[in-house]
């Protein structure tokens, strides 16, 4: 299956590689895997600012000085395709791709190739308060997203003007809620609508479609996630004029944090004494005679050879060099986060974050993101829509599509 990782030295030219993950990061990891493996493949990591990043791609292409590979999340690469080669079946089959990498990988998958190899999945996690929930007598997190309905209003606390000094949850508005996009994606592909499709036309959104529900999955997702944001409501515990959720879980007046398991350390080092634990995050109720399958969402970083490179086969060789077994055992001890390889992940990990931090890589989904900032703004304004009373859910929902769609069609569809 790995035979395409054998040969990792060379002594051609230096591979330029560009990314927008942290310099310290990746630059860490690829001298530790080069040194290591006393391979001669030499590797240069420059670091690039998400928010410039396609403007300088662009001119560095037509100037001959682009980069040889790039490292970018999901919510980037895909815009990128038409710069990029795509890695043929011929190299690695879609059969052993799907046999090496765990399942929000096959993101990657098209008819024409593979567009990138991943690096790492990402899982969105439940980070929950252990003095918040003592406090209130409540022994376990909860495991679904009904639980809150109760939940919310015996962790959310308020003064004498009413207003929220501890919150239960961080949930019901977007611009001061991290990762409010990833959690309605989360909710959205719960509820069994997976957001965007493949079909002969090309890449599809599917935001406004039913699936034969009486309530459609989009609907049902961010109805539940805009009531925690309605003082009518008897689970009303955030509003637009509280702080960032992060920092009010880090602060110690948060119950319930969803965040991502890179973000582990940063919550420790910023406050030491927090009383924290973290969990799966809560799944959706089944139907009647349905078999609910566990899920979280993933973000991804992956490797593409970009199309302007006069050595893809040394640029292929240098990715598949820090896609080894060895290299990535390397990167989870690095990073604290599990492997893409689902080989890497058949050991128990020995603490309890890990574990819950290898479950979500497992099952963790993502969906084809044609431009991060575009799709930020576009769930931004749908949720916004809906709790300033502008719109109605159905006309919210069926606007986001239509954005969805147009973006799509201009970064995604346009080969």
């Amino acid at each position: 299956m790995f035979s395409m990782y054998r040969n990792t030295s060379s002594d051609g030219p230096p591979v330029m590689m560009w990314g927008t993950m942290k310099h310290s990061l990746a630059s860490a990891y690829i001298n530790e895997v080069i040194q290591s493996t006393k391979s001669k493949t030499k590797i240069i990591y420059i670091e690039k600012q998400s928010s410039t990043f396609d403007e300088e791609f662009l001119e560095a292409l037509a100037t001959g000085r682009g980069p040889d590979a790039v490292l970018l999340s999901n919510d980037q690469i895909f815009r990128q395709q038409n710069k990029l080669i795509r890695i043929p079946y011929s190299s690695l089959s879609e059969r052993d791709f799907k046999s090496a990498y765990v399942q929000a990988a096959e993101v990657y998958l098209n008819p024409e190739g593979i567009v990138a190899l991943p690096l790492l999945v990402d899982p969105l996690v439940m980070y929950w308060n252990r003095d918040i929930f003592t406090n209130a007598n409540i022994p376990l997190p909860p495991k679904t997203w009904d639980e809150f309905r109760t939940l919310a209003s015996q962790l959310t606390l308020r003064d004498a003007a009413q207003n929220i000094i501890q919150s239960a949850v961080g949930l019901g508005e977007f611009r001061n809620i991290t990762n409010a996009k990833e959690i309605l994606s989360l909710l959205i592909m719960q509820a069994g609508n997976p957001i965007t499709v493949r079909n002969q036309y090309g890449i599809q959104s599917v935001l406004d479609q039913s699936f034969n529900r009486s309530v459609p999955p989009t609907d049902s997702a961010i109805t539940f996630y805009t009531q925690f944001a309605d003082p009518l409501k008897q689970v009303y515990s955030w509003n637009r004029a509280m702080p960032e959720s992060k920092q009010l879980f880090i602060s110690n007046k948060l119950g319930v944090y969803f965040g991502f398991a890179s973000e582990l350390q940063e919550i420790r080092q910023k406050n030491p004494n927090l009383n924290f634990d973290i969990a799966l995050v809560p799944q959706s109720k089944p139907r009647e005679g349905e078999q609910i399958v566990r899920s979280t969402y993933g973000k991804m970083y992956g490797f593409a050879i970009t199309r302007s490179t006069p050595n893809a086969a040394g640029v292929l060789r240098a990715i598949n060099l820090l896609l080894a077994a060895d290299s990535l055992t390397r990167w989870t001890k690095q990073t604290g986060l599990p492997s893409v390889r689902r080989d890497l992940l058949t050991d128990n990990p020995s603490d309890a974050a890990s574990s819950v931090f290898a479950t979500s890589v497992l099952t963790a989904r993502t969906w084809i993101d044609p431009d991060g900032l575009g799709t930020t703004e576009l769930f931004k304004n749908m949720v916004e829509g809906i709790t300033s009373g502008r719109l109605v859910h159905s006309e919210a929902i069926l606007q986001a599509h239509y954005e969805l769609q147009n973006l799509l069609n201009a970064h995604v569809n346009k080969e």
